[in-house]
């Protein structure tokens, strides 16, 4: 096929293409998330539209999140600081190039260093500071000798290395987290037990802000960060086995479905069959039913999908009289 043709068919056709790019990534959402729990709500054509495009932009959104965070230690500490820092011949060629190894080193233990005063501040043990603080001092001595630089210049560029230091601290907070989460839950993965994934899932984020780092000033920021932040993304989602969570947590957040402990009011007409389904053990004639701690799975079209001690079943919207979020008897 002629890419000529192709390229003047999408120039002529671009909100076209955009549309159906972004309504195909809401349904990937929709098929994503109903395939997991087996079931297939009725839309109509309003409804179904309105969702596709409220689910495409809160999975973009929350991907480009997820992609962001997981690289920006490295994209902050190279964009503001090192790039123009009085210090970089310590790790950077003539060519504007980077020595590896002397960028893990200037990125990862002050990133270490502060991660262990942290842990020593909320373990309470204060007497373990002071060898910190000497640390400190020692390392910007020992630098100071080293750099060339007056007493100004030198004071001025080890604030900016020690305030940037923190910040890329803070900002690691996020994938530290969350890898430290999933290693530590015990979930078992097709790829081994979680710390063994988490640890490999840990090592490759960590590479990936180096290599954040490691981007040379004439390449594209937006293009070489974005492939970095989606291919963390990928490792991190992959690994843990948990794509289900993105159209998961769009159902979470508009409270379309996946709303756990749930409690509901059904018209009497309705208790009867949750009695003989197994869902309710008792009701009064004539009168509503209420139950609790269950899991609306999804509330779009027709149908309410519920799931209560591992029973699953779809009741008609008209028999819900209301259904509320929280602890029942909070």
């Amino acid at each position: 096929m002629d890419s000529s043709k192709i390229k003047q068919y999408l120039y002529g056709n671009i909100s076209t293409v955009f549309w159906f790019s972004f309504l195909s990534l809401g349904g990937a959402v929709y098929s994503l998330y109903y395939s997991n729990i087996g079931y297939m709500p009725d839309l109509d054509f309003q409804s179904a539209i309105t969702f596709l495009a409220v689910a495409s932009i809160t999975a973009t959104l929350l991907v480009i999140l997820f992609m962001v965070s997981l690289i920006i230690p490295g994209v902050f500490w190279v964009e503001t600081w090192a790039n123009d820092s009085k210090f970089k011949r310590c790790w950077e060629k003539k060519d504007g190039s980077k020595y590896f190894l002397r960028v893990v080193g200037w990125f990862v233990i002050p990133l270490l260093f502060w991660i262990g005063v942290v842990t020593v501040i909320i373990s309470e043990k204060p007497i373990y500071l002071p060898a910190f603080f000497i640390f400190l001092i020692l390392f910007g001595w020992i630098l100071n000798k080293k750099s060339q630089l007056t007493g100004k210049e030198f004071v001025t560029e080890y604030g900016r290395f020690f305030f940037t230091s923190i910040g890329c601290a803070f900002l690691a907070f996020f994938p530290i987290y969350i890898v430290s989460i999933l290693t530590f839950s015990g979930v078992e993965t097709t790829k081994g037990n979680s710390i063994f994934v988490g640890f490999i899932v840990a090592i490759a984020i960590g590479f990936i802000n180096l290599l954040a780092i490691m981007k040379r000033k004439s390449q594209n920021g937006l293009i070489y960060y974005s492939v970095l932040g989606l291919t963390a993304f990928f490792i991190l989602f992959s690994s843990f086995e948990m794509f289900h969570r993105i159209p998961e947590r769009v159902m979470e957040i508009y409270k379309f479905g996946a709303i756990k402990n749930a409690s509901v009011i059904f018209k009497s007409e309705a208790c009867l069959p949750l009695k003989m389904q197994g869902v309710i053990q008792s009701f009064e004639a004539e009168a509503p039913c209420k139950v609790s701690e269950l899991t609306i799975l999804s509330r779009l079209g027709e149908e309410f999908y519920i799931e209560k001690d591992k029973i699953r079943i779809a009741i008609n919207k008209s028999d819900v009289i209301s259904w509320a979020v929280g602890k029942p008897d909070a």
